[in-house]
């Protein structure tokens, strides 16, 4: 009768044991969430949530900056970090540095003569300036578009294929 009873209090023991390490874990957990919900992120890009700490010094400082302005305002900041992480990993991927990325990624060729002329007609009545005056000014703002598309292009396929989601308040 007495090895019963201190089978039973072994495994009393046993069984107080098990509680509490299950309830000091859960506990240990509880903490745990609390402290990584205080992180703020604004961003996730490629599953890696990321935030104001980590994005580009110079767009973190802007984001600051806005925090108390219109939602609006932040998302062109955010598509910039976006686009820069992109860009980052793409160099990165590619071993190349990051200025041969961004001409890799978005490459923007001097504008035809025609399309420059074209642009130039369409839009005489508001230019009112000769053309040879005005073409460096038309084939720049050209060349800017069409860097503007690509990287419209950029940012919509990866907000399309989850790589980046923007986290706003």
């Amino acid at each position: 009768m007495e090895k019963v009873q201190a089978n039973r209090n072994h495994y009393i023991t046993l069984f107080f044991a098990f509680s509490f390490g299950m309830i000091l874990s859960n506990l240990i957990g509880q903490n745990s969430q609390n402290k990584a919900g205080d992180e703020k992120y604004v961003l996730a890009y490629r599953g890696i949530d990321k935030t104001i700490d980590e994005l580009p010094s110079a767009m973190a400082e802007k984001l600051t900056k806005l925090e108390a302005e219109y939602v609006a305002e932040k998302t062109g900041i955010l598509e910039d970090a976006g686009i820069q992480f992109f860009i980052h990993d793409y160099a990165q991927s590619h071993a190349l540095s990051l200025e041969k990325a961004v001409e890799q990624l978005f490459p923007t060729d001097e504008p035809e003569e025609q399309l420059v002329a074209a642009f130039y007609q369409e839009n005489e009545s508001v230019i009112q300036q000769p053309y040879f005056e005005v073409k460096r000014s038309i084939a720049k703002h050209l060349r800017l578009q069409k860097m503007d598309a690509l990287r419209a292009q950029a940012l919509q396929t990866l907000l399309d294929k989850g790589d980046l989601i923007y986290y706003l308040p």
